[in-house]
């Protein structure tokens, strides 16, 4: 089966009494998507977090992109996800640095052609794939599970390798920069979402109303990462 380009999907945010069960709960998370299916996610007994964005304060989501066809088999009594060639996250194990890998010349724009990306600021991974195996009794929806993203052709003179050009540190609640910002800067969430605006000749930074997570700050050609 082919891959589906302009698919969206929105989920529904669950009943907060569905969202602490601890158990199975087959109709979890309802959703909709654009090709006329709608249905529910379930939530299994292995996982008791919730599955819904804690940082999405509104009551649904909606996901799009290009759905990638059903790679499970059931196979000998159990569900046997096999990867894709290349190109997807949590495809293949780590170790197979080629296959897990995914390089930026790869990225095209809406209308299919390439991007021609010079360099990126924020990687958002979701799974692409809109598939449940076994409900809540088994392995439930197929997801996209990563630990870790690491730049595998870091360059000295990128633009996200120049936070030595301020400098900073956390006391408390509060940023201090090494020297003053000359422009403007920007405070993101891990969501990428603006949170903060920085006036150039910012040396302190108060991040006393900043929830706990990890930042990112960009001033100018500047950005750097932070732990609240």
């Amino acid at each position: 089966p082919n891959a589906t380009p302009g698919y969206a999907v929105t989920y529904h945010k669950p009943s907060a009494e569905n969202d602490a069960a601890t158990g199975i709960v087959e109709q979890y998370i309802r959703w909709e998507d654009n090709q006329g299916n709608e249905g529910w996610l379930p939530k299994n007994s292995f996982h008791e977090q919730s599955y819904y964005p804690i940082w999405v304060k509104e009551n649904s989501i909606t996901l799009s992109g290009t759905l990638l066809p059903d790679n499970a088999v059931y196979e000998d009594g159990i569900y046997r996800l096999y990867p894709f060639d290349w190109g997807y996250a949590d495809n293949y194990p780590n170790r197979d640095e080629e296959k897990c890998s995914i390089d930026i010349d790869w990225a095209f724009d809406n209308e299919g052609n390439a991007a021609n990306l010079t360099e990126i600021n924020f990687v958002k991974i979701y799974s692409g794939q809109h598939v449940v195996r076994g409900g809540g009794s088994s392995i439930g929806e197929s997801s996209c599970e990563i630990s870790a993203v690491i730049d595998l052709h870091a360059d000295e003179n990128a633009v996200t390798n120049t936070k030595h050009e301020y400098g900073f540190h956390i006391a408390g609640n509060t940023l201090y920069l090494t020297q003053p910002a000359t422009v403007h800067g920007i405070v993101y969430n891990i969501a990428g979402i603006e949170v903060m605006d920085l006036d150039a000749g910012t040396t302190t930074v108060d991040l006393s109303s900043l929830q706990c997570g990890v930042y990112i700050c960009r001033i100018g050609n500047a950005s750097f990462k932070f732990v609240r």
